[in-house]
């Protein structure tokens, strides 16, 4: 955001905040956040992660393996460096599949161009928003999740992989290393 844009949200929910009898944060890292950055006092905030709902069928994956990687089609999201570590790794016998609300047209334009300069193409699939049983079936049939996010104040759709027993492969951002278990992934 344009650093005026930013100052001025950044007031205005400092100011809203203020006026909370009490608040309710999905995780510690952001429960953290309102207390160093907002100074919202400690006690007045409670943490409240969400639940994900369990699997229906068992786990069908894939030969290849697929990797999966959910979340908005956002450059916050990180795609682009998700994409550019696939390309890294065309020699190894893998598919993927990006899923997530298209937010940003311009930043989805640059995703497909980015695809498309990699020849990726048919083992990478963009495929934006799906329905529920698509992303259900998706998980289904998933080796791995992957999310190469810049940020996340929590994260549901690590809880979401974790659920389906898939290993994580994501960074070290806000709240993701106090949402994935040591040993349920690798965060870089």
């Amino acid at each position: 955001l344009p650093a005026d844009l930013a100052d001025h949200l950044w007031r205005t929910e400092r100011a809203n905040l203020a006026h909370a009898r009490h608040v309710m944060v999905p995780s510690p890292h952001t429960r953290d956040m309102l207390v160093d950055r907002y100074d919202v006092p400690a006690d007045r905030i409670t943490v409240a992660r969400p639940g994900t709902d369990r699997p229906e069928q068992p786990a069908t994956p894939q030969d290849p393996p697929l990797i999966l990687s959910v979340g908005i089609l956002h450059p916050r999201k990180g795609h682009d460096v998700l994409i550019a570590a696939l390309a890294a790794l065309a020699d190894l016998d893998w598919q993927a599949v990006i899923v997530g609300n298209p937010w940003d047209a311009v930043h989805v334009a640059d995703l497909q161009a980015q695809i498309a300069a990699s020849g990726l193409g048919g083992r990478l699939e963009l495929a934006g928003r799906v329905e529920a049983d698509r992303l259900a079936d998706l998980y289904r049939k998933a080796s791995i999740f992957a999310l190469a996010t810049r940020y996340e104040g929590y994260g549901i759709v690590f809880d979401e992989a974790l659920s389906h027993g898939l290993p994580i492969v994501s960074t070290r951002a806000g709240a993701v290393p106090g949402t994935v278990p040591a040993d349920a992934g690798l965060l870089v």
